[in-house]
Parts: C-alpha cells; structure tokens; sequence
C-alpha cells in the first residue's frame, strides 16, 4: 500500500559546537523539494512532500547528509561532524513555509550571524554544488575517504589518502574504455590534473607498506614525521580534480 503524503523533518547536531556560532546560511535548496537548514550548531534536512515511508529513505538522509557536511569540511578545511537526533513526520499534510528554531542557552550568542559571512558562503556553495557532486560517484567516494583520513590520528590516515587519490584516477579517467593498462590510466590522470608519478610516490610507498601491515617498516617511520605533508600530496590531487570537476566550488 502506498504511503500516505507526508511532511519530514530529519533534525540533528552539527559539533563541535565551538565552530558552528557564525552558521546561519539560511534555506539551501538541494533539489527534489529537500531543504537544508543551518544555525549555528542545529542542522535539519526537510521535505515538504514525501510519499515514502522514512526507514526507506534513511540510507538516502544519511548519504546527503555525509556529502553536505564532508564537502563542507573539504572546502573549508574544517572537522564538522553529525548527528541525526529526531525525526518530525506530519502525517497528510503538505507543509512548505516552514521555521525551525533550535532553543539555546541563556549565555549563547543570540545575535544571528550574517548569512553573507565566509562559512554561510560556503555553505551555500556547497548546496549549489551539491547535486553533482552526489551524482559523480567516485568524487563522492572521494570525500568519504577524504574524510575518513582526516579523522584517522594513525597509519590508516595513509592508506585513506592514498584511495583518494585511487578515487580521482577512476573518476577522471572515466572516459577512457575499460581494459587498458594501470599506467594508461594513471598517465592520463596526470596529464588532465598536472600532477606526476614522481609527486605522489612518497604517499604511493607508505601506503603500500601500511596496506600490507609493515607498519615498523623505515618508510612507515619516516612518514609519521612528515604526516601533514604527505596527506597533502593526496589533498591537493583531489582539490585539482574538483576544481576541473566543479568549477566555481573553490576560490
């Protein structure tokens, strides 16, 4: 039996909530009737008008809400994470001016920020962008790894960065016909991105030592030394694939 209409409100925690005081982008549109709200650490995700029962969107919820936030985080340099706390469902009713207010302690800043700060900005890009990126599968993976590697404090933060940088080969390369050689593909990732095997080899050796468990190896060791500076080989490889990607998403 079909679901009946429905009005769904997905309401959750943006953390942590020191970084969050100058969010107020406003209602960022996302497409297919979804609205992302924003302020300060309160995030909700609403649809005025679903004829799904919501366990069966609850995979989708989370998939947006991880590609906003990790986007977000990408752009921005930031550490955001979520949570998803409740769930409003107003039951045959089609509701589309809507106000979400989140209740904040008696010392809270109240005075709204500025929509038109750097971090409202940005959101908002995100939102602009986010339809696709959602629909670029491998950018997509991208961000979940960068995001993985970014939360990793040990060795797998290399192996992270090093699928990333797997990530935008396919996802740049996805024009090329199936069944060519690895170094075909990885020759054309460079040529489209400027980027060359001798850039990337410092992350390539870590990664395959950390992947294979040698973790006491000297290439290991060495590489906690420089750990910003070898992510940051991966991070600049998929900040210069998501510039080609989704132009304007970055300054």
């Amino acid at each position: 039996m079909a679901h009946k209409i429905a009005t769904y409100y997905f309401i959750g925690k943006l953390s942590p909530e020191e970084s969050c005081i100058w969010f107020n982008p406003r209602e960022i549109h996302l497409g297919d009737k979804w609205v992302l709200d924003i302020y300060k650490s309160g995030i909700a995700l609403w649809n005025p008008e679903m004829d799904r029962a919501a366990p069966e969107i609850r995979a989708f919820i989370k998939d947006t809400l991880d590609t906003v936030v990790t986007t977000f985080n990408f752009v921005t340099k930031s550490k955001l994470k979520y949570s998803v706390t409740n769930l409003i469902e107003a039951r045959d009713v089609v509701s589309t001016n809507n106000l979400i207010w989140w209740y904040l302690p008696e010392f809270y800043i109240k005075r709204p920020a500025s929509p038109k700060n750097k971090w409202n900005r940005a959101w908002r890009k995100v939102g602009k962008f986010y339809k696709k990126i959602i629909n670029s599968f491998y950018h997509k993976i991208a961000l979940r790894d960068f995001q993985n590697c970014i939360d990793s404090v040990g060795d797998d933060s290399f192996f992270y960065a090093f699928r990333i940088i797997e990530d935008i080969r396919r996802a740049t390369t996805a024009h090329l016909p199936a069944g060519k050689s690895d170094s075909d593909y990885w020759a054309e990732m460079h040529r489209i991105l400027g980027t060359s095997e001798s850039a990337i080899q410092p992350l390539t050796e870590v990664s395959k030592k950390v992947r294979h468990g040698e973790i006491d190896h000297v290439v290991v060791v060495r590489a906690r030394a420089q750990r910003e500076q070898i992510i940051n080989i991966a991070l600049d490889v998929m900040k210069r694939a998501f510039k080609l990607k989704f132009k304007g998403l970055f300054p």
